[in-house]
């Protein structure tokens, strides 16, 4: 995400529809340093019952870089300063607001599907009995693996069903949220 623009109004001389834009960015990145001031606290403080609320809907581009800054993700910012002595104070603020992204600790975790975690398990079993039968087991035994296998593909069939259609659903609520918003 480029934030480029965050200058002051009066320095950079913008009017109507540039001074408009320029306030919306300044507002967003407003919100930004929110976020991160919250974040930064989140991550120093050891019990999660004092954690502050993060304002990530605040602004739009908070909530895109959410799960960028506050999520499951590595996520690296780079400041642009100038070195021009004119610019001295923007350049001073950016660079403490770099340095302040710096102090976000996410504690990240293996992104693991329960459901698919119990397929392959369950795949695995299936693979396990029918090696078992191969191995030619007594009539009795072999009908009773028999039943196993099929109970363990029918459970399987459900499992893979009801996976569809709960992408089917989160593909909806996504496209329903996109509608919202934009």
């Amino acid at each position: 995400v480029d934030l480029a623009g965050s200058e002051r109004a009066k320095k950079s001389g913008a009017a109507g529809q540039q001074l408009k834009e320029a306030s919306n960015i300044n507002q967003s990145l407003f919100t930004l340093k929110k976020v991160i001031d919250s974040l930064v606290v989140n991550s120093k403080e050891t019990n999660p019952k004092k954690h502050v609320a993060i304002p990530f809907r605040e602004s739009t581009l908070t909530r895109l870089l959410s799960d960028s800054l506050g999520g499951n993700s590595k996520t690296t910012m780079i400041a642009c300063v100038s070195p021009h002595y004119d610019n001295q104070d923007e350049t001073l603020l950016t660079l403490q607001y770099a340095n302040r992204t710096g102090a976000i600790v996410n504690n990240t975790r293996v992104n693991e599907d329960s459901a698919a975690k119990q397929a392959l398990a369950l795949k695995h079993h299936i693979l396990e009995l029918q090696k078992r039968l191969a191995e030619g087991p007594a009539d009795e035994e072999a009908e009773e693996l028999l039943d196993q296998i099929e109970v363990g593909r029918l459970s399987l069939k459900d499992m893979e069903e009801a996976n569809v259609r709960t992408e089917k659903e989160f593909a909806e609520v996504q496209y329903q949220a996109k509608q919202e918003a934009g």
